[in-house]
């Protein structure tokens, strides 16, 4: 309060009047501006108003005991009403408008009609509970709100510390028994507070500072690696031992025991011969075939019975199968269709189709043109 508030009002030359007890002598010496200084009990004497002149800054601390909690407007009175309603009315010679601060350890603490006139709320918490006891946050928002204020009312957020030089200006212990009112001790007796001093945290610090330092190791490691070459392994294979062909033995020559060894011409040995298998024909394909008979039944049981109805011997009939045809393959190209007689054809091993060889290419039912194959009966 004293860095924020009462300093800054000072630097300008404003009048100060506070109920806080303060080393007022020292405070004018160094900023200049002037202090009034309230007795303690300011805030239980019922001609409060009379005690602040018009164009001051008013510092009021403790003002719970002035308007508590489930106070109601019309029970307050008229004067404070309008210290605190109509402050900014009250102005000096110099132009200075009144301000008024209130401070309070818990907003909940005031009357709700005094919440309502407050324009910001300035919430400071010691960290302590963090190991920093010399330092504090403050959150600033609009209004003046109890419990958890909104985030959406929330105008900024900083950190403070507790500075010696700002500690000589200050005595808030307003019940202390010393003779200059200082500050006691306020360090808590009961270390565990503390978030710092528990087994969780201290074995979390412990192992930080060893996984930091594995981590290091392990990337260093990894790096290293990545920059050194690799060793070339180099596989010397052994000469394989070529064999020469055997030598053909040469007419006419004779080994006689204890003979000079002649040299002898290798005989080329002849390419392996082609394949006898001709080859699929681009041209032409099998599309269906024309069968007149059943090369396993008798000849003459397959005359037509129409005939024989009519007493024709078996060897005129028109279904002799003596008089007919051989069963023949179509075929088709490019320059048209023709046909083959089976019998120059042999069939496929396990299957109902057949391939003929004709003009040293092989006809088969998938090659030469794309098309439709099929069996046709007559």
């Amino acid at each position: 309060m004293v860095e924020y508030v009462i300093i800054p009002a000072l630097t300008k030359g404003r009048h100060v009047v506070t109920n806080i007890p303060l080393e007022e002598e020292l405070l004018v010496q160094v900023y200049g501006g002037k202090i009034t200084q309230l007795p303690l009990d300011a805030l239980d004497h019922p001609d409060l108003a009379d005690l602040l002149p018009n164009g001051c800054v008013a510092v009021l601390d403790e003002v719970w005991r002035r308007w508590p909690s489930g106070q109601k407007a019309n029970q307050a009175s008229h004067a404070d009403l309008r210290i605190l309603k109509e402050h900014r009315h009250r102005v000096d010679a110099d132009g200075n408008a009144m301000q008024v601060v209130l401070v309070t350890q818990d907003p909940s603490d005031l009357a709700s009609w005094v919440r309502k006139l407050i324009a910001h709320s300035f919430m400071m918490k010691k960290l302590d509970t963090i190991g920093a006891a010399k330092r504090f946050s403050i959150q600033v928002f609009e209004g003046c709100h109890t419990g958890t204020p909104p985030k959406r009312f929330q105008v900024r957020e900083a950190v403070g510390t507790y500075r010696p030089e700002i500690y000589r200006f200050y005595r808030s212990a307003t019940q202390s028994q010393s003779s200059d009112l200082s500050v006691g001790d306020e360090r808590a007796m009961d270390k565990r507070a503390n978030v710092w001093t528990s087994g969780g945290m201290i074995t979390i610090l412990a192992f930080v500072p060893l996984a930091l330092i594995g981590g290091l190791w392990l990337g260093y490691d990894y790096v290293s690696s990545k920059l050194q070459p690799a060793d070339e392994v180099v596989q010397v294979q052994q000469p394989k031992r070529i064999e020469a062909p055997p030598l053909a033995p040469i007419p006419g020559t004779v080994s006689a025991p204890g003979a000079a060894h002649l040299e002898q011409k290798p005989v080329p040995v002849p390419p392996p011969a082609p394949s006898a298998e001709p080859l699929p024909s681009p041209t032409w394909r099998i599309v269906g075939y024309i069968k007149r008979k059943d090369a396993d039944a008798p000849e003459t049981a397959q005359a037509w019975a129409s005939e024989r109805g009519y007493n024709v011997p078996p060897e005129e009939t028109h279904g002799d199968s003596r008089r007919w045809k051989e069963d023949q393959a179509i075929l088709r190209g490019m320059a048209g269709m023709r046909t083959v007689s089976l019998s120059a054809c042999k069939r496929f091993p396990n299957s109902v189709e057949y391939y003929c060889d004709l003009d040293g290419e092989r006809v088969t039912p998938w090659t030469g043109q794309q098309g439709l194959s099929g069996s046709c009966t007559d």
